[in-house]
């Protein structure tokens, strides 16, 4: 979603960092067989081998070149059913509690409404179902906080927010942190496990 890099070009640059993070997310949803899940943001389908068998996954992404190429992975994946969808995240065609789970790997900072993302993502998934996130956010150390605030105009216009406060959007979208990783030989990277801040929210609580 909301990507400028080709489809080919995106996985020969950044498979080799991405795949072991997803991986990781994957298993933090703690999925069963024959669930269904919700992947955001999909992008070449390099979440797909991941999945464990018999998961029913619905891939949404805008750029229609990743589409196709996420098509290419499912296709050589017979061990879950994948579906996949030209969508906004920021609007889902998707009835409320669709899926047992979503997945949310490199999406937030890079749509132009987070908080929207994040409301129709916990619409979607059903009372009690898992929502993970997977990115890079604002560092809470200072000095690394300011660098990275910096850089904002130049990663901006290379298409994502490098200076995402994550707390604030959660809490406008009705979500707490469950559980929280950090991944990655630096620990730059985040799996945020999140649930509504209160039992009934269904993502229409917490208007701006």
């Amino acid at each position: 979603m909301y990507r400028i890099f080709y489809a080919g070009f995106y996985d020969v640059a950044f498979q080799w960092m991405v795949r072991p993070r997803i991986r990781a997310a994957v298993e933090e949803m703690g999925i069963r067989p024959g669930q269904t899940v919700l992947d955001l943001g999909i992008g070449t389908g390099l979440s797909l081998p991941f999945f464990p068998e018999g998961t029913r996954v619905a891939g949404v992404d805008l750029n229609a070149e990743m589409l196709k190429k996420a098509e290419e992975k499912a296709r050589e994946n017979g061990r879950i059913r994948t579906s996949l969808f030209r969508m906004d995240g920021q609007r889902l065609g998707f009835k409320d509690a669709s899926f047992d789970h979503a997945l949310l790997a490199f999406v937030v900072t890079v749509v132009p409404d987070p908080v929207a993302l994040l409301r129709e993502t916990q619409r979607v998934v059903r009372p009690g179902g898992s929502i993970v996130i997977l990115n890079h956010f604002l560092s809470r150390h200072k000095f690394v906080a300011g660098l990275e605030r910096l850089a904002r105009p130049i990663c901006k216009r290379l298409g994502w927010h490098s200076d995402l406060e994550i707390e604030p959007v959660l809490e406008r979208s009705g979500l707490r942190i469950l559980r929280e990783q950090k991944i990655g030989r630096t620990r730059y990277w985040r799996i945020l496990h999140v649930e509504p801040d209160r039992p009934g929210n269904n993502g229409r609580a917490h208007d701006a």
